[in-house]
């Protein structure tokens, strides 16, 4: 397990552990969990947008099963979290919006 991700738990909207999903790995004794397409694209919008991110969330199997409202919904939660890096944010999501919402 990568413990990393703790010090980035700002960009993950609150009861983001609810929306988790379970991973079909056959295994009898441990149970896989990820986190919602829409967590983790909120996660990366967080970032100052690295190459790895850009390609992480622009991909057309991403934007192709992306649900645009809950998106829209989790972007508003985090807003609400107040989260010290909120501007970045901001205008990442509204750049992305703008980029791939039909």
């Amino acid at each position: 397990m990568n413990m990393d991700v703790v010090a980035y738990l700002d960009s993950f909207p609150t009861g983001y552990e609810d929306r988790a999903c379970l991973i079909d790995i056959p295994t009898e004794k441990v149970k896989f969990y990820t986190l919602s397409l829409e967590d983790l694209v909120i996660a990366k919008l967080c970032t100052t947008r690295g190459k790895q991110d850009v390609v992480d969330i622009d991909s057309e199997s991403v934007i192709k099963d992306i649900d645009w409202e809950r998106l829209e919904s989790l972007a508003n939660l985090l807003r609400n979290n107040k989260i010290s890096g909120i501007d970045n944010f901001d205008y990442n999501y509204k750049e992305y919006k703008d980029k791939h919402r039909s």
